[in-house]
């Protein structure tokens, strides 16, 4: 199958029409980036933590709201690109300034970040490909940044002992938002309440988390 067709067949459970405002409760929900990115805002601005990468992942944050109300207020093949767009964008800032923080180096910040570039793209073009799966629902590249990020962590174990906790609720969270994301569909007829749209918020306290160990902790101007 490729890899269009798999992004345009991402479905979710709350689909009530195909006018304006296709999926109610996953559109509003989007409003929890907006309100972390604000929040973020002012409370590393108070805290002096305000650099400018961070200016950059809260600017990305606050896209992502604005390419999921574009997705789920009106479904449409072109649509899908302005949500997957910008939570990739936000991902591949995330690793750069992860590596940033474990080699001290541009150069070897970057090609690692390219390195695990081609091994995202290629593993999730590979399940595409040979092993599709409506549980994945299009999700194949959260698998592959799954593997690289627990890679990354477990072959730098000592550099993260110290934010063993932070590290713990992110991917507490991370593990409810992308599970919340793959029932959607599985319990669609057995319950009356739909879970994409706990996505939304869990992914955005996700994001809170990353963003304040990020900023307080592991990024330096």
């Amino acid at each position: 199958m490729d890899i269009l067709s798999t992004l345009w067949n991402i479905k979710y459970c709350e689909n009530i029409s195909h006018s304006i405002i296709s999926e109610p409760l996953n559109t509003i929900s989007n409003i929890s980036y907006i309100i972390i990115a604000i929040f973020l805002r002012h409370t590393l601005k108070k805290s002096n933590h305000l650099i400018n990468k961070i200016k950059g992942l809260l600017l990305i944050i606050a896209s992502i709201w604005i390419g999921s109300w574009i997705r789920h207020s009106h479904i449409s093949h072109s649509s899908i690109y302005f949500d997957v767009l910008p939570i990739m964008i936000f991902t591949i800032y995330s690793i750069y300034l992860l590596f940033s923080y474990l080699f001290n180096s541009q150069k070897k910040t970057i090609i690692f970040l390219l390195l695990s570039g081609i091994f995202i793209i290629t593993t999730s073009y590979l399940l595409r490909t040979y092993y599709y799966s409506e549980l994945f629902n299009g999700a194949y590249e959260y698998f592959a940044v799954g593997i690289v990020i627990l890679t990354v962590i477990i072959t730098k174990y000592k550099k993260f002992l110290p934010y063993i906790k932070e590290l713990s609720y992110i991917t507490i969270l991370f593990i409810i938002a992308t599970t919340c994301r793959q029932i959607d569909l599985i319990i669609c007829d057995k319950f009356i309440l739909w879970t994409h749209f706990l996505r939304h918020i869990v992914n955005a306290i996700c994001a809170y988390f990353l963003t304040q160990l990020f900023a307080k902790k592991l990024v330096v101007q």
